[in-house]
């Protein structure tokens, strides 16, 4: 094989393009904002006993008044088992909007792990605003994790 073209999907880690026996996930949500220093889930599934999986789009929003990008008045975390994921444990800002989520390097989750995107109010005052996320990706048999990956 000489260019990408010529790659079949099946040849790529499953870490980077989903096998033919993959799953494809989509999954959405909205809630209202919370208050003054209390959180709130945005977003929850577990992940299908023998299966893992991988997230590649994410789209996080608030909508509504009092809230300016990176300032700290609220955060974001992506968890898994109630545990942030690397690099995603204090999201100060719009990572992709809901209705078109960004591609991001691929997030490996695991059997029946709980995910969750939860959102945190540090400083906003509330009135009447909705926070919303969504994550894609896929999910394969866990058969398909490659030798000696965690």
């Amino acid at each position: 094989m000489n260019n990408l073209t010529d790659v079949n999907v099946t040849d790529q880690p499953i870490w980077l393009a989903p096998g033919v026996d993959s799953q494809a996930f989509d999954e959405g949500a909205s809630v209202a904002f919370p208050a003054i220093g209390a959180s709130a889930t945005v977003l929850e599934f577990q992940v299908e006993q023998g299966y893992n999986g991988i997230i590649k789009r994410i789209g996080n929003q608030f909508f509504g008044g009092g809230f300016n990008e990176g300032t700290g008045g609220l955060y974001w975390q992506i968890l898994a088992d109630d545990v942030p994921i690397a690099n995603y444990e204090d999201v100060l800002v719009t990572l992709g909007a809901t209705a078109l989520p960004s591609e991001v390097s691929s997030i490996r989750i695991k059997e029946n792990q709980v995910i969750k995107v939860v959102i945190h109010n540090v400083s906003i005052v509330g009135s009447g605003q909705i926070a919303s996320a969504r994550l894609g990706g896929w999910f394969y048999p866990k058969e398909q994790e490659p030798e000696g990956s965690s």
